[in-house]
């Protein structure tokens, strides 16, 4: 009974990860932010953990052999690996807030410290245990992932308290909340795990509803920022532009057509490609063509750098 119970657990929280990674995927789709993009990425690694941790649950249960208990051993490794992709897809999404990012030599130094750890910390493991050098490279990497979570507090509460005054008080706004939001989250998490470790079952059906309830609190906090926080401060820009900006002075200036015109305009109102579409009864394709016009006309690369093109050339003189 309790192993049904786990796998309707697991089968409606996979359900609800991907529907999580289709509304952060359309949501990009019109409003392309890096932070949506990376915020993706950090729902997938979640949907990832989410699998390895009931195979853990179910192998623990029943291990019978030498392979499991070898599986067991990777199914961790590859955890410690995700904890670590989730600082840092956290701190790439925290840059980005400040239209930053890493570089890519740091990132691919990155890449090679992290790789280079594992590969000694597995070949370790299973080959060379009784190797001092092993041993000391075991203990740095499990020291990294048992102190996670403080490494992850730390920053979300470092990133949401000292801020570039420079920058706007709106989208100061959106990452104080999100970083907040992420440090609720953690908590939450944390205590769940410290509840559910009182309980030496591998499988209960406690066990089973902390871990639905740990995975749960992530999925109702990155909805609640992107449907209440981010989309309502997407739109406000969108507002501000429409309202406030003189749109021929810039449709001049960038020589934009009379159709791109009407296809900014829609962009600028939020619309998908699909919505343009249907408002201007062309093809998908037609649509993808006059974006890349429109794109190379005024040198931006997406939706995103054109709603912020649009508020830097602000014209306060009304051109009749």
């Amino acid at each position: 009974m309790i192993e049904h119970l786990q796998i309707l657990v697991f089968i409606l929280l996979v359900f609800s990860y991907f529907w999580l990674a289709f509304y952060i995927k359309q949501t990009y789709e019109i409003y392309h932010y890096k932070y949506l993009r990376e915020l993706l990425k950090i729902v997938l690694v979640f949907l990832a953990f989410i699998t390895m941790r009931f195979v853990r649950l179910y192998l623990v249960k029943n291990i019978l052999n030498d392979f499991s208990v070898n599986l067991v051993n990777i199914i961790d490794i590859f955890r410690y690996f995700l904890s670590l992709w989730i600082i840092y897809l956290l701190i790439n999404i925290l840059l980005s807030f400040r239209e930053k990012s890493f570089t890519k030599k740091q990132k691919t130094w990155i890449f090679l410290i992290v790789t280079l750890g594992f590969t000694l910390y597995i070949y370790g493991t299973y080959y060379l245990y009784d190797n001092n050098i092993f041993k000391w490279v075991e203990n740095v990497l499990n020291s990294i992932t048992g102190i996670n979570f403080f490494i992850k507090i730390a920053l979300l509460i470092g990133f949401c308290f000292f801020w570039d005054e420079k920058k706007t008080k709106e989208n100061q706004k959106l990452s104080r909340y999100f970083s907040l939001l992420f440090i609720i989250a953690f908590g939450v998490s944390a205590i769940l795990v410290s509840i559910s470790q009182l309980y030496n079952e591998p499988i209960s059906y406690k066990s089973v509803i902390f871990t639905s309830l740990r995975y749960s609190t992530f999925l109702f906090v990155i909805y609640i920022w992107i449907k209440y926080l981010f989309l309502p401060y997407a739109l406000s820009l969108s507002k501000l532009v429409l309202q406030d900006t003189n749109l021929n002075y810039i449709y001049k200036k960038y020589n934009i057509s009379e159709r791109e015109k009407e296809i900014i305009e829609l962009i600028i109102d939020g619309k998908s490609n699909n919505d343009i579409k249907e408002s201007l009864f062309i093809s998908y394709h037609t649509v993808k063509n006059h974006l890349s016009n429109i794109y190379k006309k005024l040198n931006v690369n997406n939706r995103h750098e054109l709603v912020h093109l649009f508020i830097k050339l602000k014209d306060p003189i009304s051109i009749n």
